[in-house]
């Protein structure tokens, strides 16, 4: 009984001990929050100060051969507590800026100490834009040094409020230049023309060889006298006989430039229509070569004997129509397996120009396969049987 008691009595004393230190802690913490700072955004509103730099008045910054301009500011007032601020720097060319009005960019590159040295890429780009939006018909002077304007944009780090802005100032000689962005090929170009589908009116893209990049091509019926262009999109006439740095009529079509800058084509018949771009690295600009070639698809792999493997062989070339409106057709195959086939293109391997069949249409190579079809999608590969005849509409990309 009495070491119950004693049990008892301790375990007591335990919790009395342990409740006064739970109260100490309390009041602790109770001094603590009564002496800690208080974040207060009231003040952001009159803003903080960025500082010009030194020997702004008497330099001119050459932004093309610098890689920073170092800025500097004081904190805005967030209660007196250097709480972590994100700082945004805003550049505008025009003097209206100073005054709260006027277009500017805002920088992409942000900093968190006031301290900060600036990219004078971003700002060579941005000051670019600004005047090209504002004198769109107007060449940018690249060697004529111009004021800027800078401002900086505060927020409280992670938060996005306590929006504050600095003061706007001035340097007066800045040397910006115009940087092209480096020319690369199209991803697709379109044709269009007085007998492409439907006249002037459909825009037919044309097929790629894969895996080669900048390289165009189609099959197409000109009558005499048709005319075409080309186009980057759909819905544009945009590339004309002009448009190709060189015309190569290698199969005597008569390609000459017709009225209002388009191809005309002399000669009827169908053609390989085949273009090939290129980047003029020194120019910085996409060159065209049209060249128009003999029209020639053809049926190949194990559905016509494997023997003869998948180069194109005069017994499995598909025979053309007479016009844009009839079907190309093939010999019979003579054994069971997949289709393939292929349109010939000077500069491509057969494998790059061959196609399938999907939901009616011609689906041409796209992707890595080895031995079928079935490696890019099970849908394109088509079993044949001896007997049956690939028929092919060019002109609509149609296929039975």
């Amino acid at each position: 009984m009495i070491m119950t008691m004693k049990k008892i009595m301790l375990n007591k004393g335990w919790l009395l001990s342990l409740l006064a230190m739970i109260a100490l802690g309390f009041t602790s913490c109770d001094k603590d929050i009564d002496s800690n700072p208080t974040l207060d955004t009231s003040h952001a509103k009159d803003g903080f100060v960025l500082n010009v730099p030194a020997n702004a008045a008497n330099n001119t910054y050459d932004l093309s051969s610098s890689e920073g301009l170092q800025l500097t500011c004081n904190q805005p007032n967030y209660g007196g507590v250097p709480y972590v601020t994100r700082y945004f720097v805003q550049v505008a060319i025009d003097p209206q800026f100073k005054n709260g009005t006027g277009n500017f960019k805002e920088l992409g590159s942000s900093f968190t100490t006031a301290s900060m040295n600036v990219a004078t890429n971003e700002l060579n780009d941005s000051i670019v834009k600004l005047f090209t939006e504002a004198n769109p018909d107007t060449k940018f002077p690249d060697a004529t040094p111009m004021p800027i304007y800078l401002r900086l944009r505060a927020i409280l780090d992670n938060t996005g409020t306590g929006e504050s802005f600095s003061n706007v100032i001035e340097l007066p000689s800045v040397l910006a230049e115009y940087k092209a962005e480096k020319a690369k090929v199209p991803e697709n170009l379109f044709i269009v023309g007085s007998s492409i589908q439907d006249s002037w009116s459909s825009w037919k893209k044309m097929a790629k060889p894969y895996s080669l990049s900048g390289q165009y091509f189609t099959l197409a019926y000109f009558p005499a006298g048709a005319e075409f262009k080309c186009a980057l999109n759909s819905g544009e006439y945009s590339m004309g006989y002009s448009s190709f740095s060189s015309v190569n009529d290698n199969i005597s079509a008569g390609v000459t430039a017709g009225e209002n800058d388009n191809v005309k084509v002399a000669n009827a018949g169908w053609y390989l229509v085949y273009i090939k771009a290129s980047v003029n690295d020194i120019k910085n600009v996409v060159e065209y070569t049209l060249n128009f070639e003999k029209a020639e698809a053809t049926i190949c792999g194990a559905a016509v004997d494997a023997k003869y493997g998948f180069d194109a062989q005069p017994d499995f070339l598909l025979t053309a129509p007479a016009d844009a409106s009839g079907i190309w057709e093939s010999p019979a195959f003579t054994t069971s397996g997949e289709l393939r086939a292929f349109v010939t293109v000077p500069d491509a391997q057969w494998w790059q120009t061959e196609f399938s069949i999907k939901d009616g249409v011609i689906y041409w190579r796209d992707g890595n396969m080895l031995n079928s079809w079935t490696e890019i999608d099970s849908k394109l590969s088509i079993s044949c049987s001896p007997g049956q005849k690939l028929y092919v509409n060019f002109d609509k990309a149609i296929v039975r």
